[in-house]
């Protein structure tokens, strides 16, 4: 029953709007193939991380992202690792 404004959000809860909100407007547009994430990814928590994920699985998108702490691997997920 709490409304948050944006500015209320924490910089992982906007960059999951804003991944939403990206993802939406790609598939509106009936657009698919490759995309590429960068360092911020840096500012979810593993659950957020394993949630993005998974949406991934469901749309017609491959995701590329650097994730750097990920022990428990979502099924369907191909890790390339570049050793430590």
């Amino acid at each position: 029953g709490e409304e948050y404004s944006y500015k209320d959000l924490s910089s992982g809860q906007k960059l999951i709007v804003a991944i939403a909100f990206q993802l939406s407007l790609l598939l509106e547009s009936g657009k698919e193939g490759f995309v590429i994430a960068d360092e911020g990814f840096s500012n979810l928590d593993i659950e957020n991380i394993k949630l993005i994920l998974e949406l991934f699985k469901n749309l017609p998108f491959q995701l590329l992202c650097v994730v750097h702490r990920l022990e428990d691997i979502v099924d369907g997920v191909y890790i390339i690792d570049l050793g430590e």
